[in-house]
């Protein structure tokens, strides 16, 4: 199994436990994400994809868009694609979550098909 790593907000740490490795798939990456108390991740969005969060230890506020909502074990939510959105660790014990990146899906304009 991978190890934890520092992730790209350069805020707490994840374990990927799936990332993309062919074209059959939405899926980007499935990662298990750790949150210290008190450390959070800036306001951000993604361009074409999606993030969910599964909840599994801890007590989070989230930012998205123009709606501040808190999220508690086993709480779930599905962030689009060009939303704005932060994450902040407002517990007494580190953030858990489980989080998957999904691509949203393409289409050619000549058919309609998808990429």
């Amino acid at each position: 199994m991978e190890s934890w790593i520092t992730t790209k907000h350069g805020v707490g740490k994840k374990m990927v436990l799936f990332k993309k490795t062919f074209q059959n798939t939405p899926i980007i990456e499935v990662a298990l994400s750790r949150v210290s108390i008190g450390e959070g991740i800036e306001m951000h969005e993604h361009e074409s994809k999606s993030e969910s969060y599964f909840f599994i230890d801890g007590k989070a506020e989230m930012n998205i868009g123009q709606e501040c909502l808190f999220f508690k074990k086993d709480d779930f939510i599905i962030v689009p694609p060009k939303t704005l959105h932060s994450i902040k660790n407002i517990g007494d014990v580190d953030l858990c979550f489980l989080m998957h990146h999904i691509e949203e899906p393409t289409f050619k304009k000549d058919n309609g098909k998808l990429l």
